[in-house]
């Protein structure tokens, strides 16, 4: 008997032991998540970036600019800021915002050159806080907006921008994760048919998640973990954890069919789906881990708060899962409905192989060359808008039209040009003393065709560091600035300081988003080769087969291409763009190809596991290639057709939140969810089996021999099963 058979029948005979042991465990990590738990927030640090060595020397030399700062902007719809009443009640606004605590400065708009309109209807002040954003938060935030009463009962509009205010607009503002999981538990009834089994794998995936998320929250305590983390660690949480507890599950129900007792069909269930659920799973948390290798600390932590969520999915499936298996027995087919749940016995019942899946696959083996050059014009068509993949970082342009944030920055786009949103920030290192230099740069930097404005300097008491903010004419997500901030970093700032012993670095909001999406796409190929070297790696160790394991990566590639095709015509195409719940089209942002592929490469292998270890099975059990491929797909292919469904579901659901980055990954992974459950792994990959053949399963001799045996199948348990 295997040790997964062992621990399995172990949980499902002391069924309540196990689940006490998870119920303290889950209310002990929320406890500790309560009381010693972090705060989350999205300060971007680039070792080694430009606008990087910006931000560190004005924290070193000249703290008192280098924390968070917050634009208030004001509007008089019924008048200008030329009238006494309007202008008295914007200044009684900023003088309650100076007063409060970790406030350092709050600039005049009415004296303060150009920060009032032409047509003296907009303003906008800028608050400078000794503390960066992710110290003050939400306090700060409530502050802000009540100091904003007295101005909004005058008849202004107050409006907030800036980093800050991102505490304010919590990423989960709908109701659409209740929604996606309503969504899955319909799936889960119509594929198992009893109310009892559909209900079980999404109440293992939320004790799940609900552990996976207290980790997430104690590990911000430690390190600056991303506001958007816990919503993908429970997107992910989610999604794998039903799945890996519905293909157990969907074991389990089938050995209990054929005659196995509660408790042996528990270990078999463990020791066949999932084993194959602790390779996935594995695989999973080896891809998402291979963001470490982008050496980008805000994805490096996103990824293991990911990670953090995978592993307590898989723990749960393995533990908690058998011991509720065990504890229901027959009472999982309770509360029944006709018609739906047929078995996957049931359904591959017909060996002739005219009707269901089987009967499907058949076709294919028959004729596989028609099916796999279909398949793959479907994939490539999808794939095309890639070529005109664009990344770039969104901004508070992009956020939902119902926040401060997005009102102010729309306000001053209009008052005063759309790069007053985006102002590059040079940091001068000056020779000791010596301030001449800042003449040059500014007169400089002010005569390029792109620069609206140049701010005069600002010098540290030390006079040592100068402050220099320069507006650009086009948005912060424009082309036009990007070329500016390149022009200025390589010809006019070297030009001006040439001989002076200055030394100038490029920062600001542009210019971190600049170096995120240069540092995104240096580290790419490295992650996408790691993550692809070891999963072949891990596919050849279980299938001991050079084929299945190249094979795999491939098709795995093939859905990735598809998913970020169709992520460029949503998103920068703009094709549907208003059903994701923004204005316009933009730019992919930088981070989301990294993120995508190691997620989408991870749970892709899911399936291609649960499919070949089936295959395999029939394989290793005395059918030849075409059989095999006919009854694994035909055993796996409703379950997998199932738990892609559950999975779309779930990560659609978490399109609505407020956020351009999280949305993008949510499209992404269902779409590539889908396309690698359908074309892929019902179409394609029986297709290239059927015209390898026996290669499918070839291995050197020599290789055979030097690499460990990892199966997916054991003799004891398929014989057991």
């Amino acid at each position: 008997m295997s040790p997964l058979n062992r621990l399995g029948q172990a949980a499902a005979r002391h069924a309540r032991l196990v689940i006490l042991i998870w119920l303290v465990a889950t209310v002990g990590a929320v406890a500790l998540a309560g009381e010693f738990g972090g705060t989350f927030n999205d300060r971007y640090v680039l070792p080694g970036a430009h606008s990087q060595q910006a931000t560190d020397l004005l924290e070193e030399k000249f703290p008192q600019v280098a924390g968070t700062r917050v634009t208030v902007v004001f509007r008089a719809p019924d008048g200008t800021f030329r009238d006494p009443g309007a202008a008295a009640a914007m200044t009684a606004t900023l003088g309650a915002i100076a007063r409060q605590p970790d406030v350092i400065g709050v600039t005049d708009p009415l004296t303060t050159p150009g920060a009032v309109s032409v047509d003296a209807t907009i303003a906008y002040a800028a608050v400078q806080y000794d503390k960066e954003a992710g110290q003050l938060a939400q306090p700060a935030v409530d502050r802000l907006q009540a100091a904003a009463g007295s101005g909004r009962a005058a008849g202004l509009q107050v409006e907030f921008g800036g980093e800050l205010l991102d505490y304010a607009s919590p990423l989960a503002g709908s109701a659409g994760e209740g929604v996606g999981l309503l969504v899955a538990a319909v799936i889960l009834l119509i594929a198992f048919g009893s109310v009892m089994a559909a209900g079980l794998p999404i109440l293992t995936a939320i004790v799940a998640l609900t552990s996976g998320i207290s980790l997430v929250v104690l590990l911000a305590a430690k390190v600056e973990v991303s506001t958007a983390a816990p919503t993908v660690a429970a997107m992910l949480g989610l999604g794998a954890g039903i799945d890996y507890a519905l293909f157990i599950s969907n074991r389990f129900r089938e050995q209990l069919r054929s005659g196995h007792s509660v408790v042996e069909s528990v270990g078999i269930a463990l020791a066949t789906a999932g084993r194959a659920v602790l390779f996935a799973g594995l695989t999973v948390v080896i891809s998402i881990l291979g963001l470490w290798l982008a050496d980008f600390p805000f994805l490096t932590w996103m990824a293991t708060s990911a990670v953090f969520a995978v592993a307590v999915t898989i723990l749960a499936a393995m533990t908690l899962l058998p011991a509720l298996l065990g504890l229901l027995g027959h009472r999982i087919e309770r509360w029944h409905i006709p018609q739906f749940g047929r078995t996957a016995s049931a359904a591959t019942s017909d060996r002739s192989g005219t009707r269901g899946w089987a009967g499907w696959t058949s076709r294919v083996v028959a004729r596989p060359w028609p099916y796999l050059l279909a398949s793959l014009g479907i994939l490539l068509v999808l794939a095309a808008p890639i070529l005109d993949l664009r990344s770039g970082m969104p901004d508070q342009g992009s956020a939902s039209p119902a926040t401060t944030q997005r009102k102010a920055y729309d306000l001053l786009a209009q008052g005063f040009g759309a790069g007053i949103n985006g102002p590059i920030l040079l940091v001068v290192d000056l020779p000791p003393g010596d301030t001449r230099v800042l003449e040059s740069i500014v007169s400089k930097v002010g005569s390029d065709p792109d620069v609206a404005a140049v701010a005069p300097a600002q010098v540290n008491a030390a006079v040592d560091t100068a402050m220099i903010a320069v507006v650009p004419k086009a948005a912060p997500q424009s082309a036009t600035t990007v070329k500016l901030l390149d022009r200025l970093t390589v010809q006019v700032l070297p030009a001006a300081t040439s001989g002076t012993g200055a030394q100038v670095h490029v920062g600001g909001v542009n210019a971190l988003y600049v170096d995120v999406d240069g540092r995104s796409a240096s580290r790419l190929p490295l992650v996408v080769g790691g993550v692809i070297a070891v999963s072949f790696l891990l596919l050849l160790l279980a299938f001991r087969s050079i084929a299945v394991a190249f094979t795999a990566a491939v098709l795995n590639i093939l859905s990735l291409g598809a998913a970020f095709g169709v992520l460029v015509a949503v998103f920068q195409w703009g094709w549907g763009v208003k059903l994701v719940g923004l204005d316009e089209a933009l730019p992919i942002a930088s981070i989301v190809p990294l993120f995508v592929f190691a997620i989408l490469f991870g749970l892709s292998m899911d399936y291609e596991v649960f499919l070949l270890s089936r295959i395999r099975e029939a394989y290793t059990a005395g059918a030849d290639t075409g059989a095999a491929i006919v009854s694994g797909v035909g055993l796996t292919a409703r379950v997998i057709t199932s738990a892609a469904l559950v999975m779309v579901a779930v990560f659609l659901s978490f399109v609505p939140v407020d956020m351009v980055s999280i949305k993008m990954i949510g499209v992404g992974l269902a779409t590539a969810i889908l396309v690698d459950a359908t074309i892929v792994r019902v179409i394609l990959l029986p297709a290239t089996m059927a015209i390898l053949g026996r290669a499918n399963w070839w291995i050197p001799g020599w290789l055979d021999r030097r690499l460990p045996h990892l199966a997916l199948e054991r003799a004891d348990t398929v014989a057991e099963g």
